[in-house]
């Protein structure tokens, strides 16, 4: 069910509001003054208390001893009323006052929330860093690693050559020797035939 519209007597109080402040008499003003209301329903009963304003009332004046009278029956009415919503009053404001606390104790919470989010996000990004640093190191060392396999790599092909003339020089002494052996021992032979 849609919320009541506003009627035709607070428009026209809200206009009579308006014209004893002297102010500006516009459908904006009446919605400001009472607070709600659709442009086109202010507009029908604006029309309506233009027009009775501009006709003059046929009907003369209360006498001062009917407005008194008139007088107090709205204040007993008033102080009725009051005392009627006084309890709906209350407890607005107790509702009120606990929608307040609630909002504080909200409001409180997220803040509690961000400073932790932030506390995270500072640890995330400390984290980060040193995963960055850790992944430079390892690159560091990853590179070095290489560099010294590289080494490795060329000291063992020294390594190998050297063995390798090693095995050359080696032969190369064995066939000497043998060489000399024999050439000694034609040598002895030789000197045997002439000393017999």
């Amino acid at each position: 069910m849609g919320a009541p519209g506003i009627s035709e007597i607070q428009v026209f109080e809200a206009a009579d509001r308006l014209k004893s402040n002297g102010l500006s008499i516009t459908v904006e003003a009446i919605r400001n003054q009472i607070g709600s209301g659709s442009y086109t329903t202010i507009m029908k009963h604006l029309d309506r208390w233009k027009e009775m304003v501009a006709t003059p009332s046929k009907i003369p004046k209360a006498p001062e001893a009917i407005s008194k009278h008139i007088e107090k029956i709205w204040e007993i009415s008033f102080l009725e009323a009051d005392s009627i919503f006084a309890h709906d009053r209350d407890s607005f404001n107790a509702e009120k006052e606990q929608f307040i606390n609630e909002k504080s104790s909200l409001i409180a919470e997220v803040e509690k929330v961000e400073t932790e989010l932030g506390k995270a996000f500072f640890k995330i990004k400390v984290l980060e860093e040193r995963t960055a640093q850790f992944e430079q190191i390892e690159r560091k060392l990853n590179d070095d690693l290489s560099l010294i396999r590289a080494q490795l790599e060329a000291t063992e092909a020294r390594r190998i050559e050297s063995s390798e003339r090693a095995d050359r020089l080696e032969q190369q002494m064995a066939n000497l020797l043998k060489d000399s052996l024999l050439s000694a021992k034609k040598l002895e032979e030789s000197g045997k035939g002439i000393v017999s």
